[in-house]
């Protein structure tokens, strides 16, 4: 691995129910080299609308906390600021975990891809497929038979990252605690033992 794309930033995000605005961005930039986080980034999103009482009991996010938020503009910009110290040894493709958080984000803050102002490329790695290619494919990728990985649909990032033998860390309705899982799982499916190694 080149030591322009040691860094990945895995990136989340928190929606507010049933609408899925954006109540929460999480991110953090990990070193695929040692399997360090070097900097984590939260931030709560003011939503346009009343917050789910649900929602809010999953999350720790209050109405008061709601509405003292930046809005999701501020939010990004925000996490331009924090990402600025790794411009030039990240890679640009966001780590995710399933759904387009890479376009519903590009959505929300009213860029394209293609926008100078949009922190990251197009695409992104979505780790939750890659993670079912380890399990419907494991021969294809190597995987030693030890780590038992059904053929099952993938579930739940905490579900996934347990399967892998990992342990979840951090609460599971946090954008930034899952966008470290989200890492941390990747860099496992990455580095792991292969038969012929």
């Amino acid at each position: 691995m080149s030591k322009e794309l040691t860094f990945l930033v895995a990136l989340d995000l928190e929606f507010n129910r049933p609408s899925r605005e954006i109540i929460q961005i999480g991110a953090v930039v990990g070193d695929m080299l040692t399997g360090n986080i070097d900097s984590g980034f939260s931030c709560w999103v003011k939503p346009n609308e009343p917050l789910n009482p649900g929602v809010a009991e999953l999350t720790g996010l209050t109405q008061e906390l709601a509405d003292a938020a930046p809005t999701v503009d501020d939010a990004y910009l925000q996490m331009g600021t924090w990402l600025k110290p790794y411009e030039l040894i990240r890679s640009l493709t966001p780590l995710v975990w399933g759904y387009n958080i890479n376009g519903v984000l590009c959505d929300a803050v009213g860029l394209k891809p293609s926008d100078e102002e949009w922190y990251f490329s197009a695409k992104a790695n979505n780790v939750k497929q890659f993670f079912a290619l380890v399990q419907t494919h494991p021969l294809l990728f190597g995987l030693l038979t030890r780590f038992r990985l059904e053929t099952a649909l993938v579930g739940s990032l905490e579900t996934s990252v347990a399967k892998f033998g990992l342990t979840f860390e951090g609460q599971a309705n946090n954008a930034m605690y899952r966008a470290a899982n989200i890492f941390r799982l990747y860099r496992a499916l990455i580095n792991r033992p292969r038969p012929d190694a």
